[in-house]
């Protein structure tokens, strides 16, 4: 197919400046996408940072090896050095707003999210923040000045902290919530020691698999 054929699309490139490149968060591209046609996209070896937020619709995304399905409202931050790819479901294609970034101390924020966080994806409970954000930025990348950048590289920097913050508080309460089950499957033994408990019941009662 065509490009045309295949996503109706918005892009802007950006070309920092030595400054930004050297002291700032600074934008590479930045862009809309909504799938016409289910393609597979592949990239690797990119000296960049991507942020995607899933507008609507869903399809799929591979990054190292593993697969990630995506739905409207799911959010996904990956470092581009690594092989990544990304499809479009055929029966609800999805809509994309996407940044491509990066700044000097990139590879640290980087280090700290791994750290942190279970998955290149999450959920924000205040998901018009970051539509916001990205908006905000497209904005400014239409705008070639010097303040264009400064006011850039302020937004990237709120919005890496967003994505750092709100990711490791989704982790936490995921955790929590295991621990939470845990401790009432315990307790369940603990007050019924003398019975005969198959792990199918547990299963049942508790909803989770017996695995």
């Amino acid at each position: 197919y065509a490009p045309s054929e295949l996503t109706d699309s918005y892009r802007i490139l950006s070309t920092p400046s030595s400054f930004a490149k050297d002291t700032l968060f600074y934008i590479q591209e930045i862009g809309k996408l909504k799938s016409l046609k289910s393609h597979t996209s592949k990239r690797e070896a990119l000296d960049s940072f991507l942020f995607i937020i899933v507008v609507s619709g869903s399809g799929s995304f591979t990054y190292n090896g593993k697969t990630y399905s995506l739905k409207t409202g799911d959010h996904l931050f990956i470092d581009c050095k690594n092989p990544y790819s990304h499809k479009s479901t055929d029966s609800d294609p999805w809509e994309l707003m996407w940044v491509h970034f990066n700044g000097s101390l990139m590879d640290q924020y980087y280090h700290y999210f791994t750290n942190k966080t279970s998955s290149i994806t999450f959920r924000p409970e205040n998901q018009s923040e970051f539509n916001s954000l990205l908006e905000n930025l497209i904005t400014l990348a239409n705008k070639k000045s010097t303040d264009s950048e400064l006011l850039s590289s302020h937004l990237l920097n709120s919005l890496i902290t967003r994505v750092l913050t709100d990711s490791t508080d989704q982790t936490t309460k995921e955790l929590a919530a295991i621990a939470d089950k845990i401790q009432h499957i315990k307790d369940y033994l603990d007050g019924n020691f003398q019975k005969k408990i198959p792990l199918d019941m547990i299963a049942d009662e508790f909803f989770i698999s017996k695995y």
